[in-house]
């Protein structure tokens, strides 16, 4: 994870909608964690996810893979 914000580690080029955003930390159940910080998605993202742990940091990349429709996942959860 990158010093920024939750939503710039997650959409960097602002390619999506805060609902989708919010759609993919549900996913990864993330969503509650989230909403407890201050700022929520703009909330703060220390160095290399230092104030995240190691498995939340773990979700928030699965989440960013949800978000772009990655083909891999796509391939592991939708086509049974």
């Amino acid at each position: 994870m990158f010093k920024g914000t939750i939503r710039f580690n997650l959409d960097p080029f602002s390619n999506y909608s805060d609902e989708e955003v919010w759609n993919a930390l549900e996913a990864v159940e993330l969503k509650g964690l989230v909403q407890q910080i201050d700022k929520k998605l703009e909330g703060e993202v220390r160095e290399n996810g230092s104030n995240f742990s190691a498995g939340e940091k773990q979700l928030f990349c699965l989440a960013r893979a949800i978000l772009r429709h990655n083909k891999f996942l796509s391939i592991l959860f939708f086509d049974f």
